[in-house]
């Protein structure tokens, strides 16, 4: 009894803290996918270059990774209530000061780094809180909270448009900063688990005796007992090896959705068209999240396993998606990639969970994030340089799903680690159990054949980890039934991706290449005539003014007008 009081709630008052972290989620997160919105605005305004006014993003997304592990040591030194109503002043700051806009350094300052601080403040704890609230149900927990991030993206999108449209981009930097207000009464809501648990206790302390009752609002004082911020955890080699992991996933995760318009537009696809891309990701992303989270609730496959199978799918996707050479099945490659990516933010802070113990859970973040964020800087000017050599926007793709497919071997890596661990330790025990206090030779023989016996006859074909998850026995090398058919189901789908993307790439060859190499003059030209040759480094009014009309085309590039021209991409 008193073990089942010690350990998480797994819902009650949690599911208030995951509607709370849900709507976090929404007003930090989805802000900062949809703040390209203002990037236009911003960049005539103050009249500078693209690469100038990207670094606004780069700088928010920057303060984002770096203050996690200081809002980690804070949530450990005080508590997530009050760091997460801190992190929402932070984030208001940042846009009613960014309303000013008395210059782009001001920018930096303002919706570039307090913005960030803020995301960095409301974000880490809010996911770290929900974790603390569920242990059987964490995945599931997890998958809903960060479903918050798809839904208010699907809608801020448009929303966002609007408020440019009635109110300038300073205005809507003003009512954004103030509907950002609503992080604090989040905040407000996410109670300490210890006080939860003291209340709980308090109520169901009538008719129990006064020890048990003393002894329980012990054990439930013990999740606040870690007072000191473990920097430790990089000298594990688990955590090293997810650490790895996760700077090569976020040197991909941020590549897509920084191409992917710019790709659409050099494919001829109509700005309003483009704009539903964005709408039809975050839908599946939101799909893709959910049904994870629900699947590895069901704990039918290691999380790892699952964390691996979805990064392998993503890779595929980013690897088809540059075949696409319309608008249906640029919108199809997209989707597959959304719900896959969804599957795998779902996912992955539970693999963290996972893989370092909850007592550590607030360190772990705290250091994940800042070791991910070098993958998240290096990443898109990477991408960004690749793009300039090979003069095509589908090269960025490319780089973002070999470096996905590089991620996957090392949780692989990661996985076998934690089963010899396992294995090792088991190995450690058994002989323990088997000795005896000066037996005769004769005596312990038998006794050693008695025992082995009946360890065979205990001994499972598959064990139950406590956390959920499934491992391989000792000396079994089958696989179980339920891996087998999530093994299934992983082929069927990489194969139902393949078969498709060999289709498209069968009916696309017909058509006539954007790019050709001309061998009298020796510069790369297109086949739209003679005119200026589509550079990514172009201008953005040269853009506008550029034809990209190819003749000879199917009646879907006939109808696209001159000055829907890509433009440039914003490393």
């Amino acid at each position: 009894m008193q073990a089942k009081d010690s350990s998480p709630p797994d819902g009650g008052y949690g599911w208030v803290v995951v509607v709370s972290a849900f709507m976090v989620m929404g007003l930090t997160a989805a802000v900062l996918k949809t703040f390209g919105l203002f990037f236009v605005e911003i960049q005539q305004h103050f009249d500078e270059l693209a690469s100038t006014t990207s670094w606004i993003t780069s700088v928010t997304i920057a303060i984002f990774h770096l203050g996690a592990p200081v809002a980690s040591s804070l949530c450990v030194r005080y508590s997530h209530r009050a760091v997460v109503i801190t992190g929402g002043l932070l984030a208001f700051s940042g846009m009613a000061l960014g309303f000013f806009g008395l210059s782009m350094v001001w920018m930096y300052a303002t919706t570039g780094f307090l913005q960030g601080l803020g995301i960095s403040f409301s974000w880490t704890p809010a996911i770290s809180i929900v974790s603390h609230y569920f242990s059987k149900k964490r995945a599931l927990a997890n998958a809903i909270a960060s479903a918050g991030e798809c839904a208010f993206a699907f809608t801020f999108g448009p929303f966002f448009q609007w408020l440019i449209s009635q109110y300038g981009w300073k205005g809507a930097l003003l009512i954004i900063g103030g509907i950002q207000l609503n992080i604090c009464v989040c905040g407000i809501l996410m109670r300490p688990l210890a006080s939860s648990c003291l209340l709980e206790a308090r109520q169901s302390r009538v008719g129990t005796p006064p020890d048990n009752g003393a002894s329980r609002t012990d054990e439930d004082m013990s999740p606040i007992t870690h007072k000191t911020f473990n920097w430790m955890l990089v000298r594990r080699p688990e955590f090293v090896l997810y650490a790895i992991f996760g700077i090569l996933a976020a040197m991909s995760f941020f590549v897509p959705p920084l191409f992917l318009v710019p790709l659409s537009y050099s494919l001829g696809i109509d700005e309003s068209w483009t704009a539903s891309l964005l709408s039809i990701l975050a839908m599946v992303d939101f799909t893709g999240r959910l049904l994870c989270g629900w699947y590895a609730n069901l704990n039918i496959t290691k999380t790892v396993h699952l964390l691996t199978m979805t990064i392998t799918l993503i890779s595929t996707s980013l690897m088809l998606l540059p075949l696409a050479n319309n608008y249906l099945s640029l919108a199809i490659f997209t989707g597959f990639y959304g719900f896959f990516f969804g599957t795998t933010v779902a996912v992955h802070i539970t693999v963290l969970a996972d893989v370092v113990g909850m007592p550590d859970f607030d360190s772990a973040l705290g250091l994940f994030m800042l070791i991910r964020s070098t993958g998240g800087f290096v990443g898109p000017p990477l991408a960004g340089l690749i793009v300039d050599m090979a003069g095509d926007y589908r090269a960025g793709f490319y780089m973002a799903g070999a470096t996905l497919v590089l991620s996957a071997g090392f949780l692989v890596i990661l996985d076998q680690f934690q089963q010899r661990k396992e294995r090792g330790r088991q190995t450690k025990a058994e002989p323990k159990k088997s000795m005896l206090p000066y037996p005769s030779l004769h005596l312990l023989k038998l006794q050693n054949s008695r025992f082995e016996q009946d360890q065979a006859d205990k001994m499972p074909r598959r064990n139950y980890h406590p956390d959920g998850n499934f491992f391989r026995g000792r000396g079994h090398s089958d696989l179980a039934a339920e891996e087998a058919l999530g093994i299934g189901l992983f082929i069927l789908v990489l194969a139902i991706l393949l078969i498709f993307g060999c289709w498209y790439y069968k009916r696309r060859s017909g058509y006539k290449s954007l790019w050709s190499k001309s061998t009298s003059v020796g510069t790369i030209r297109t086949v739209v005539g003679e005119g200026t040759a589509l550079d990514c480094k172009m201008p953005l009014q040269e853009y506008r003014n550029f034809n990209s009309v190819v003749p000879d085309a199917p009646p879907a590039y006939e109808k696209i007008a001159a000055e829907l021209s890509p433009p440039p991409y914003s490393p």
